[in-house]
């Protein structure tokens, strides 16, 4: 930011020059950032806008279902059934950066899928129907990671693009009519400066005819 209050000299003016240099530099640079975003969410925009549309429903289908088990087998009975579902399944979650904004991606999926493991004697219709509920909400867990890396470089690009906007409106002017303004008082003082010169030299020259003359 332009100080207004600084000393108009060739040093703040050398000063300004160079902040202004690196202030155009740097909105090049986050334009280029921001550009980059935008190509790289552009493919993942759409499907993350559908899913995000279907994934409530998917939430609130998968708990209302588990609610119907734990009612009908008691909340006991579903944690004995959840005891028997195998350890080996699971999501592995990644991250990327992407200029600067860290992207999770999914690594590895592995859904146990198929008959239950506990015990049939203990099991209910209920039971059975949230665990595929759960499966599938599961198994949208990549959807789900690549909505919230569509949302983090949405969100960067829009503080990016803020930065941007920032540096273009405010500080890249300010500095432009700090250089303005110093060099303005510079070519002042040395017009002032050469004036003073030739009044100078005018005057010693007077001064010297007439001492000639005596």
């Amino acid at each position: 930011m332009a100080n207004k209050n600084e000393a108009l000299t060739r040093i703040n003016l050398y000063k300004t020059m160079g902040d202004l240099k690196n202030a155009e530099s740097g909105v090049g640079i986050l334009k280029q950032k921001r550009d980059g975003l935008i190509q790289r969410m552009r493919p993942e925009v759409r499907a993350a806008v559908q899913y995000s549309q279907e994934e409530p429903g998917l939430f609130v289908d998968a708990y209302r279902k588990l609610s119907a088990a734990i009612l009908l087998a008691g909340r006991t009975g579903v944690e004995a059934a959840a005891l028997g579902v195998p350890k080996n399944g699971g999501v592995e979650i990644q991250v990327n950066h992407v200029l600067g904004v860290t992207v999770p991606v999914v690594g590895r999926v592995h859904i146990p899928r198929g008959l239950p493991s506990y015990s049939p004697g203990s099991d209910t219709i209920a039971i059975d129907a949230a665990r595929r509920a759960f499966e599938d909400l599961l198994s949208r867990v990549p959807q789900m990671v690549e909505r919230l890396g569509v949302e983090r470089m949405a969100k960067a690009v829009i503080s990016t693009n803020r930065r941007v906007n920032a540096m273009e409106n405010v500080c890249i002017p300010e500095l432009q009519a700090t250089v303005t303004r110093i060099n303005d008082a510079l070519s002042l003082d040395e017009q002032e400066s050469l004036v003073r010169q030739m009044f100078f030299k005018r005057h010693q020259g007077s001064k010297h005819t007439i001492l000639s003359g005596n």
